[in-house]
């Protein structure tokens, strides 16, 4: 039988259907899928960034600890000569 009179069974224009749908939920999915590929790419370069930044700041606050002790030292018997002196 024919009811959209297109010189094609309605099975075969039933099959074409399921056939196009199902071609369009897989290009969905694949999209799917590269967005959420790109979305785990991101994540990682982003905690990789956020590693180097902390480690940066464990560097940072390693230096300023030491020049603070340096400081001190040379500091220290600075002022204890100047009290002598006087």
């Amino acid at each position: 039988m024919d009811i959209n009179q297109n010189q094609q069974s309605d099975y075969q224009d039933a099959m074409e259907e399921i056939k196009e749908s199902t071609r369009y939920n897989q290009q969905l999915s694949m999209e799917r899928e590269k967005n959420t590929t790109k979305m785990t790419m991101e994540n990682s370069r982003l905690d990789v960034e956020r590693q180097k930044i902390n480690a940066q700041k464990e560097i940072a606050q390693t230096k300023l600890d030491i020049a603070r002790e340096n400081k001190n030292k040379y500091d220290a018997p600075k002022s204890k000569e100047n009290k002598d002196k006087k």
